[in-house]
């Protein structure tokens, strides 16, 4: 019997492996900079397909990374509300799926995501709203809600999410978004904590039911005058 030498046996592991982080983790210049690309995933590419297929008529349509994601959306907002968020998205991750997530029902579209995007030691800001300016306009024509991106308990990465959101919010003049900051009621001390994360970064069910509560007083019909 033919046997290869150890060494040999050992670099072919050391390559496959090689290759499957180079997959996961593409650097692509698609989005404008070096931002992970989570069209790499194939969780990604499944969840976009299932958008596509969905027949439902949502009135409210979410749009984000996992802190979208993970949340009962309809539970917590009501019955024609659809979650359409994807764990580990980025700005041009949703700049690229926005037609298939967003159907011609909605009439509301509410966004938050970026913070994938800063993930990189070459995060460059400009390209996070230029990315987000590009799907504002993709959706002319809908009440379009821009929430802030939260905090984490991560001060060093929370002044860059401080530079984000400012820029966020210079997006949102009259008739293309309303902005809504979040961190003031989800993350009051101005970082996450443990009775709103577990791990720093994403939510427990009370800090979900706050921003919840945030949302229905911006969604609630205004009251006739």
């Amino acid at each position: 019997m033919n046997r290869r030498p150890l060494w040999v046996l050992l670099i072919a592991i050391a390559c496959v492996a090689g290759g499957i982080a180079a997959d996961r983790l593409v650097v692509s210049s698609k989005w404008g900079s070096a931002q992970a690309d989570p069209t790499a995933y194939s969780s990604w590419r499944h969840r976009v397909r299932h958008f596509e297929t969905l027949t439902g008529a949502p009135e409210v349509v979410m749009l984000g990374d996992s802190l979208t994601d993970l949340a009962e959306w309809p539970e917590l907002l009501g019955p024609t509300v659809a979650n359409r968020g994807i764990s580990g998205d980025t700005t041009g991750g949703l700049r690229q799926r926005l037609k298939a997530s967003v159907p011609a029902s909605a009439r509301t579209v509410v966004i938050m995501i970026g913070t994938n995007d800063l993930k990189p030691a070459n995060w460059r800001l400009e390209d996070s709203v230029a990315n987000v300016s590009a799907i504002l306009d993709g959706l002319k024509g809908r009440r379009v809600i821009l929430q802030s991106v939260l905090y984490t308990a991560d001060a060093k990465q929370n002044a860059r999410i401080d530079r984000l959101n400012q820029a966020y919010a210079r997006l949102c003049v009259p008739g293309r978004c309303e902005w809504l900051d979040l961190n003031p009621i989800v993350a009051p001390q101005g970082r996450l904590t443990s009775a709103d994360s577990l791990d720093g970064r994403h939510l427990t069910g009370l800090a979900y039911q706050r921003w919840a509560a945030a949302l229905r007083a911006r969604l609630m019909p205004s009251p006739p005058r």
